[in-house]
């Protein structure tokens, strides 16, 4: 059974990178008390950019033991402007040191079911899960959208009712088409952290921390994991901080 989520507040963006570091941080500390590695799946987007300049200019203990993983990807060349991938680099892997080895980077080679089967099997070589499991990372860290998605699991989209695969090829209407981890996967982490800033997510925000929406980011509820929504104070609007 999942825990209770935790809300967690601060007050602006800056706030809340520096918030995200410090929860970064202890994660990395407790998974490599338990073993010699960190293993963090993050999302692409706006919001987390501030974040991880934030932990690039922080240089955390343990950065050379950690493995970073895509949470989902736009199927565009690592080139291009809509690349999640190509802001992570820019923002973190490159100023924060990262070996080259420790990244896991979803390929946007071929098509987007081919690169979500090698994405799983890059999952399924680092983590060794036994039958039937998924992976279990050590963080997650998710963004939220306006309209409740989170990775790329939009609302109404097939993938949300995967219950085998680790990746799935997502074609939300109206966006590019994308690869994303599967709800098993996300419900699968020790600790799932939501970053949310802006007053314009704060009525979604409401929503998804009361637990009671049917949106996708409400789905994400880890088992036997934590769940942390990190807001802003535009964000947090009249919700509560525990």
């Amino acid at each position: 059974m999942s825990a209770r989520p935790l809300l967690l507040t601060a007050g602006d963006r800056r706030g809340a990178a520096g918030l995200a570091v410090k929860l970064w941080t202890a994660a990395a500390a407790r998974a490599l008390r338990r073993k010699r590695r960190f293993s963090v799946a993050v999302s692409g987007g706006k919001t987390p950019l501030e974040f991880f300049r934030a932990l690039a200019r922080s240089r955390p203990p343990g950065l050379a033991r950690t493995h970073i993983f895509q949470v989902d990807e736009r199927f565009v060349p690592r080139d291009s402007p809509q690349s999640n991938y190509r802001e992570l680099e820019a923002a973190l892997l490159k100023p924060g040191g990262i070996p080259r080895a420790n990244v896991h980077a979803i390929s946007p080679e071929g098509s987007p079911e081919l690169s979500a089967g090698r994405y799983e099997a890059e999952l399924r070589r680092f983590f060794r899960p036994r039958e039937g499991a998924f992976p279990r990372f050590d963080l997650v860290l998710l963004g939220l959208g306006a309209d409740g998605h989170t990775a790329s699991l939009f609302p109404g989209v097939a993938a949300l009712g995967e219950k085998r695969r680790f990746a799935a090829a997502v074609r939300p209407r109206g966006e590019l088409p994308r690869v994303t981890l599967t709800l098993p996967v996300l419900n699968a982490a020790r600790e799932a952290v939501f970053l949310v800033t802006g007053r314009e997510k704060s009525a979604i925000a409401r929503e998804v921390v009361g637990g009671a929406s049917g949106v996708p980011a409400a789905l994400v509820r880890p088992r036997g994991g934590s769940l942390v929504f990190l807001l802003d104070v535009a964000a947090a609007g009249d919700l509560r901080p525990d």
